[in-house]
């Protein structure tokens, strides 16, 4: 079978290189590397003139010239296809040297920058592209050392996920601004690590003496123990107070910090006000919140410390110093008994104020340049703070007595729907088991296949809520319009069966998301209000820092009904149900 060579191309004296994976079918049928008539090179050559950038100007080429798999799938290519275009890639990026290198996509990340994402705490090439894009690194490739890289989508991915595409051109904007000049020019930050006696003194004083701090802590998963509280007094000097045990000092310094008045500037502080407050620390003046702005400016875009600080900074995504690929505030005690897992940690923490702080100046920029209602909406939403940790501390007594009634009435419930079921199948059915159904209502039911995309991007069938839904309505329009009889049953008992498992998965998901559910030792369900969870200016809620309590806001409206209520005079009967129903 002959395969097609799709040479790299662009001007030798290119400031700007854009490497993908390898070619498509229009790449292969052109021999042109982001064709612009396939769906990446349109989308790469759209966003490259939005950013007053031509194809012409940029060095364009691939991981390997031939393409990949009719699926055009990187990780179906040939292994050697790979190495010699790796090493032809690094030949022509040494002699081109251009100031940036867009590494475009996962793959392209991996090659040209040695990151990746992790899975189960382990590295995992070909992925971590939405951690590192954004991310200003150095190139790895041979006789490349000290090239500048910046890693983005793929084009392909953005065409595929439009919402994507404002990030991508914010990535591409920052390519280009980088393409003036050759030194990755990445913050630097002085760190004060575990001060202690006179140093703690004279760093407490020079925290409070400064006005304004970007303030983190970093506490045990799930518990209130914090480990160690940061302040930065500017994006280039952070200090690290460490908690360590029976230690006034620590107590001392962060208790004289937090009620000194000093302006605090925080992300996402609802959190670290929760915990402190726990740990007896009151917060005097809770001055900016950089989630709460963000979600003012921006509200339909990520949120989160590692996003804004990979579009408002320069510096390279950091959350994989620690244990691994997340964007954490919480650690396990297994974790942290390892000494050196705690020297990371510090490092972490400082990090995380010293950018907060940054992030803090930018946004307050912007503010000064951006529309009238910002300020004001900034001021209501952190107005509401406050109110929403009082609410997350508070939370809501259990009725102990009418939870064992609710739960009774609910698994009767599950289990008359239960017994209708399996009598229509003519066997036990699991609704919960996506194999099961898929087989019940495709294979044996001959209903028309529902397919969606897997989280590896493989369209595969479904019986999700959504199928649900969809073949409802077509059996009932089945049913509705044929006449022969038999014909009819046919379609009636795909109608119940569809209609019986949405009402069984509806019971199952009250009972595992609101009643099943672990609540606080005081007997309080409490919840984390989340003032910046939603798009819109509505608030959100969570699980409680401890992973207990319940999602108060989407707790089902609708009432728990018993034709016959006599049936909870035997509730101890009725809760010995849930084992036999699972």
């Amino acid at each position: 079978m002959t395969r097609t060579f799709v040479p790299n191309i662009g001007p030798s004296n290119a400031k700007i290189a854009c490497i993908g994976e390898g070619p498509g079918e229009y790449e292969e049928k052109y021999k042109i590397p982001f064709h612009p008539d396939a769906p990446a090179g349109e989308m790469l050559t759209n966003v490259l003139q939005r950013n007053a950038l031509f194809r012409d100007e940029v060095w364009l080429g691939n991981l390997t010239h031939y393409r990949p798999h009719i699926t055009n799938k990187f990780i179906l290519a040939r292994p050697e296809d790979v190495e010699s275009g790796v090493a032809g890639l690094a030949q022509n990026l040494a002699r081109i040297r251009p100031n940036v290198i867009a590494a475009m996509g996962a793959w392209p990340l991996w090659y040209l920058t040695g990151k990746c994402g992790y899975e189960r705490g382990k590295p995992k090439p070909g992925t971590g592209i939405e951690n590192y894009r954004g991310s200003i690194l150095p190139c790895i490739l041979p006789g490349c050392e000290g090239l500048k890289v910046i890693a983005t989508y793929h084009p392909s991915y953005v065409a595929r996920n439009r919402t994507k595409y404002p990030i991508f051109d914010i990535d591409i904007a920052r390519i280009k601004g980088d393409s003036k000049f050759p030194e990755l020019n990445l913050p630097k930050l002085t760190m004060t690590i575990d001060p202690r006696g006179e140093q703690l003194k004279d760093c407490v004083d020079k925290i409070i003496k400064s006005g304004l701090v970007a303030a983190d802590i970093e506490a045990i998963k799930h518990t209130t123990h914090i480990l160690c509280y940061g302040f930065a007094i500017s994006p280039e000097e952070a200090i690290c107070i460490v908690n360590r045990a029976h230690s006034f000092e620590f107590k001392w310094a962060v208790d004289k910090i937090l009620s000194s008045g000093v302006k605090l500037i925080w992300h996402n502080g609802p959190y670290d006000q929760i915990i402190s407050e726990a740990n007896g620390f009151k917060i005097k003046n809770y001055f900016w919140d950089t989630m709460v702005a963000q979600h003012v400016m921006q509200p339909e875009m990520p949120r989160s410390l590692a996003y804004i600080t990979s579009v408002n900074t320069r510096e390279p995504y950091y959350k994989d110093e620690t244990k691994g690929d997340e964007d954490t505030k919480s650690w396990t005690y297994k974790w942290w008994s390892i000494p050196e897992n705690r020297k990371k940690v510090y490092r972490y923490n400082c990090k995380d104020d010293a950018r907060t702080f940054e992030n803090y100046l930018v946004q307050k920029k912007e503010f000064g340049s951006g529309p009238r209602g910002w300020i004001p909406t900034f001021e209501f939403e952190m107005s509401e703070i406050p109110v929403g940790v009082r609410i997350s501390q508070a939370g809501m007594l259990r009725d102990e007595k009418k939870h064992r009634e609710l739960k009774a009435a609910l698994l009767y419930i599950w289990a008359d729907f239960q017994s209708a079921l399996n009598n229509l199948v003519g066997r036990k059915t699991n609704t919960n088991s996506s194999k099961q159904m898929c087989i019940l209502l495709y294979d044996e039911l001959g209903l028309k296949e529902k397919r969606k995309r897997d989280k590896n991007g493989k369209w595969v069938r479904t019986a999700d809520e959504d199928a649900l839904v969809s073949l409802v309505g077509e059996a009932k329009e089945q049913y509705d319009n044929r006449v022969q009889k038999s014909v009819k049953e046919r379609w009636l008992k795909a109608l119940v069966i569809c209609k019986l498992t949405m009402k069984i998965r509806g019971v199952r998901k009250v009972l595992s998301s609101y009643v099943n559910v672990e609540i606080s030792e005081d007997g309080r369900a409490r919840g984390f209000v989340k003032i910046t969870g939603a798009e819109t200016g509505r608030w959100s809620m969570s699980k409680y820092y401890d992973n207990t309590g319940i999602p108060m806001q989407t707790v089902p409206r609708d009432p728990v009904e018993l034709e016959d209520e006599s049936v909870l005079e035997n509730i101890d009967g009725l809760l010995e149900l849930e084992a036999v129903l699972k």
